[in-house]
């Protein structure tokens, strides 16, 4: 049953991202063209080429937004309102519910990602692009000498998965209201936002004192630190928000 779950809410989901990328990919191609253009009309489309690369920044940076909004809101509208009254007479747990939600969410984050990286190429192709891309890798490969690749794309992955948890948790927190769910789930979210800074400064403080002249040995310390933090508050806020659903379920 879970999986027959997270296949529906993958299917449901992709009718929103699919066209939001083709757009985003379409956008990123006329970037390209009008700067092709702009540089054979000797800059005579300056205007309309910063326009379309602004209009391309904000279309990237919006895409990653949506993503976050989209998947909260469907699992706002899918366990905290009235779809919540089918959703939870399905054979399958709160923690169950809470994780189809969050394998989604995580994959279209990172697929959102994906396309965001895609998009940037092909709006600042050139022929040395992918030079300049190794150089950029070989860049981070030195500065994190100390910190594997696998590790850095493990430390981004969870910190997805901690982050969407969070608003999951301040969701399920929210329906301790019965008239005020969203604003609730907003001060949730304030306060687990505002917890989880102050957790990690305590935590953190003292590996910057104690390497403050060793920046090499603070900076390795400060990345597996923090993945280890965001399993920590990955878990918190899965479990808080899979016993908010069990024993805090208010349907709108």
């Amino acid at each position: 049953m879970l999986g027959k779950l997270f296949k529906h809410e993958m299917k449901a989901t992709a009718r929103m991202f699919v066209p939001l990328y083709a757009i985003f990919f379409a956008l990123a191609l006329f970037t390209k063209g009008i700067a092709e253009l702009n540089k054979v009309l000797e800059n005579m489309l300056g205007s309309l080429s910063f326009f379309s690369v602004a209009l391309f920044v904000i279309a990237a940076l919006g895409m990653l937004i949506i993503t976050l909004i989209v998947m909260v809101v469907r699992f706002y509208r899918n366990l905290a309102k009235d779809e919540g009254y089918l959703s939870h007479t399905l054979p399958v747990t709160p923690w169950q519910h809470v994780l189809t939600k969050l394998f989604a969410g995580v994959i279209w984050q990172i697929a959102s990602i994906t396309a965001l990286l895609c998009g940037l190429i092909i709006a600042l192709y050139n022929p040395n692009i992918w030079a300049d891309i190794k150089m950029y890798y070989d860049n981070v490969q030195i500065f994190f000498t100390q910190m594997p690749l696998a590790m850095l794309v493990a430390m981004l992955i969870l910190s997805l998965v901690s982050y969407l948890l969070m608003f999951f948790a301040a969701v399920s927190l929210g329906q301790i209201s019965a008239r005020h769910k969203l604003g609730m789930s907003f001060l949730m979210w304030l306060i687990l936002y505002v917890i989880s800074q102050i957790f990690s400064s305590i935590i953190t403080l003292p590996i910057v004192l104690l390497n403050i002249d060793n920046l090499d040995t603070m900076v390795s310390s400060m990345l597996w630190l923090s993945l280890g933090l965001q399993l920590i508050m990955a878990i918190a806020y899965f479990t808080t928000a899979s016993v908010a659903l069990k024993r805090k379920l208010n349907l709108e």
